[in-house]
């Protein structure tokens, strides 16, 4: 039987491109103007992860029969969540986008404060955080990684 499960760099490559179609569209569509763009879209799906033998993470998706089935048991799948952002080019940055409105570390005291991130240090141990400044997103985009350099959360923080 063929495994009905995708890599998951193979799953989030193959949205990415189908964002990256979608936007094509937008641009190439006669009625729209230049103004209007997608800048940032999510993707959120109820999944089983599993790691494969090669160490790769594999993806299933699960359908709402069986998640019905499941009962109490789909509370042990995992959502995935993708954030796309489209960047610019640093030459067509304005200086006005350029300048953050917060400090780096006012970004991840506030990524630190969330009770999900306080719930993994917990769980987890000390996690490291870094914040890079996405002017085209208007904001900073958050890894938070656990002592061994694993990912466990990424967060988009909007200034306001």
């Amino acid at each position: 039987m063929a495994d009905p499960s995708l890599n998951l760099a193979a799953f989030v490559e193959a949205a990415g491109a189908d964002l990256a179609d979608a936007q094509g569209s937008i641009a190439g569509a006669n009625l729209a103007t230049t103004a209007m763009a997608v800048s940032e879209a999510v993707l959120e799906a109820r999944v089983a992860l599993a790691t494969r033998t090669d160490g790769s993470v594999a993806v299933e998706t699960v359908d709402r029969k069986t998640m019905q089935s499941l009962g109490d048991g789909a509370r042990h799948l995992s959502t995935l969540t993708v954030n796309f952002v489209a960047l610019t080019a640093p030459s067509e940055q304005t200086t006005a986008t350029s300048a953050p409105k917060m400090s780096r570390d006012d970004v991840v005291g506030t990524v630190a404060a969330r009770s999900d991130v306080q719930r993994l240090a917990c769980i987890l141990g000390p996690l490291n955080f870094d914040a890079v400044h996405v002017p085209e997103a208007f904001g900073w985009w958050v890894s938070v990684t656990d002592e061994l350099g694993r990912p466990v959360r990424q967060i988009m923080v909007k200034e306001d």
